[in-house]
């Protein structure tokens, strides 16, 4: 199957700090929003939402990992609109808090001393 042209553009879009709505997304690149989210589904299989919803979950496990910073500063870095909203983005993809992906990332580190 041929990979849509217009895909690479959404998916670049998708990659910025703050990820477009599907009707801006759509309105840039010229395409009815219904039928975009439609057919982003399709190519990707997942929503552009849950698609935006997954790279901050991503981003964020990496910096919770990487630093000490306090959970409500690595849900805005990462953007989400404050840490509960992050919280139930983690319970909802992950299955595990932001807390204890920090806990499972140091207890190996801890041990290795």
């Amino acid at each position: 199957m041929r990979r849509p042209a217009w895909l690479d553009a959404v998916e670049a879009r998708l990659d910025t700090a703050a990820p477009p709505s599907t009707t801006d997304l759509a309105r840039e690149l010229g395409l009815n929003p219904a039928w975009l989210a439609q057919a982003y589904r399709a190519a990707i299989g997942e929503g552009i939402g849950e698609t935006v919803r997954r790279k901050r979950v991503e981003l964020a496990t990496s910096l919770l990992r990487g630093s000490d910073a306090p959970a409500a500063e690595i849900a805005v870095a990462a953007g989400f609109c404050d840490q509960s909203h992050m919280i139930r983005a983690f319970r909802s993809l992950i299955g595990r808090t932001p807390s204890q992906v920090r806990a499972e990332w140091q207890a190996p580190k801890r041990r290795a001393r």
